[in-house]
């Protein structure tokens, strides 16, 4: 049975940033408020033998440095192993480096499916 799982990826915006302390880290503690757009990437995944990426639209990276690859190669070690590979497309409308979160709503639609 073959089958595909599409989610939509929103994008979002910061309404304030405070940048509080800097921690023991280097890393500093941050207050955010932010909302969900209507708009976003909409991704496909579909059971393949292995897994690649493709897109469309905005071009991205298709290789380990795409947030979707390193989302998809940290859950892989913890996966059934009679679960299935996917390949994931992705049809990007968020700009990169535009401050609306698109790699990291990617990443995360790729973890939650």
């Amino acid at each position: 049975m073959t089958y595909t799982v599409s989610d939509k990826s929103p994008a979002k915006v910061n309404l304030g940033l405070r940048i509080e302390n800097k921690r023991s880290d280097g890393c500093h503690n941050l207050h955010s408020l932010f909302i969900e757009l209507e708009y976003g990437d909409n991704l496909d995944f579909k059971p393949a033998e292995s897994f690649s990426l493709t897109s469309e639209g905005i071009q991205v990276p298709l290789d380990d440095s795409n947030l979707i690859c390193k989302a998809y190669n940290l859950l892989h070690p913890q996966k059934p192993i009679e679960l299935p590979e996917y390949s994931v497309h992705v049809q990007k409308n968020i700009p990169i480096g535009a401050g609306l979160g698109g790699g990291s709503s990617n990443a995360a639609s790729t973890l939650k499916t």
